[in-house]
């Protein structure tokens, strides 16, 4: 393995879901990090670790530290918007410092076509050199109240990316994350198939189209070292655009098996036409169109590897979610009642 120089960073959002993973990492590699965040959540003391508790919007205040601290890297996870885009100008007219920008994997066309926006044909695996959705503004009106910190009306990583691009003196490297699951997820994404396991449900039912649809994931931890990567071997990366995600991606059908396996759940799978569903078990979506995206540009340039094995990044999932369950039952309703008369209604119809 090469031997890694010591840097400093200045990290917006070091302390949230993806971010505390990041600090973490680069913290165990001996770096030193400096964390800008609103305080909202505990941040574990560190020797090599600065907290500053601020809003994103104090832009004066974030010259000074960047002056002060002269850092090797500046990271952003919390880059949701285009005006959070500007406000990076005036400030990398000053340091020409490279950025690496937070992105996702909603970026992509591929999106609009799962969400009916395209009448295109679906697309297959997708590389950084993709389409882009025509769409802006995926979001629009919807809101996720776990995580409310993020502005969702104005929510657009096209407009953060592309005004990075044409207004920073150092092009930004750009990460676009596939689905990011793990222990302290805020969304608890893999939650309501495992809660309904521990609450030994009989049965659960599965839309047929989506029962063969793929999106790609990535265990968190193995998303804070690929960043890592990222800013380790800068000379590579710099400016450049990588898709983080795991090789294989399963089909919902699959990871509702394994999760089964896992917690012992001995139901039944019960595979519905859409129109048998109701809402907000029936969802108007395309499923032909997966989320597939290709990760070989970080494999093969910068020789990424997952650090966590799949069981053990899953094991550590289910735990958490678990304890989730234990410490708030009620946190995440289930229809129950509903499922119980469609399942009812499809023993009819058979």
């Amino acid at each position: 393995m090469p031997f890694i120089t010591r840097m400093q960073f200045i990290i917006l959002g070091g302390n949230g879901f993806i971010g505390h993973f990041f600090t973490q990492s680069l913290l165990e590699a001996g770096h030193q990090v400096v964390v800008i965040h609103r305080g909202s959540r505990k941040i574990t003391p560190h020797p090599q670790l600065v907290s500053v508790v601020m809003e994103r919007r104090e832009t004066e205040r974030l010259a000074r530290l960047i002056d002060h601290y002269r850092p090797d890297w500046l990271v952003d996870f919390i880059a949701y918007t285009a005006q959070d885009a500007w406000d990076w100008k005036g400030i990398c007219e000053q340091f020409a410092l490279p950025l690496l920008l937070i992105s996702s994997g909603d970026v992509y066309e591929a999106y609009d076509v799962l969400q009916k926006q395209s009448l295109r044909p679906p697309l297959g695996m997708l590389t950084e050199e993709a389409p882009l959705r025509k769409q802006l503004f995926p979001y629009g009106q919807k809101a996720n109240p776990a995580d409310p910190d993020t502005p969702w009306q104005q929510y657009e990583k096209i407009l953060v990316e592309n005004l990075l691009r044409n207004t920073l003196p150092v092009p930004p490297t750009i990460a676009r994350l596939a689905l990011v699951y793990g222990p302290q997820d805020p969304r608890h994404r893999f939650a309501p198939y495992i809660k309904r396991m521990l609450d030994q449900r009989p049965y659960i039912l599965l839309d047929q189209g989506k029962a063969s649809w793929k999106w790609s994931r990535i265990f968190v931890r193995n998303a804070a070292h690929a960043l890592q990567c990222l800013v380790e071997q800068g000379e590579k990366s710099r400016g450049k655009v990588y898709n983080l995600a795991e090789e294989a991606a399963r089909t919902e059908l699959e990871w509702l098996k394994i999760l089964a396996e896992k917690l012992n759940w001995q139901g039944e799978i019960c595979l519905c036409e859409t129109h048998q569903l109701e809402p907000p078990l029936r969802e108007n979506l395309r499923w032909e169109q997966d989320l597939l995206m290709d990760s070989s540009k970080i494999r093969t340039q910068l020789g990424y590897k997952e650090l966590i094995p799949f069981v053990v990044g899953l094991e550590e999932t289910i735990t958490f979610e678990k304890i989730f369950h234990e410490e708030s039952p009620q946190v995440l309703p289930m229809p129950y009642a509903l499922e119980d008369r469609i399942y009812q209604r499809t023993l009819q119809a058979k």
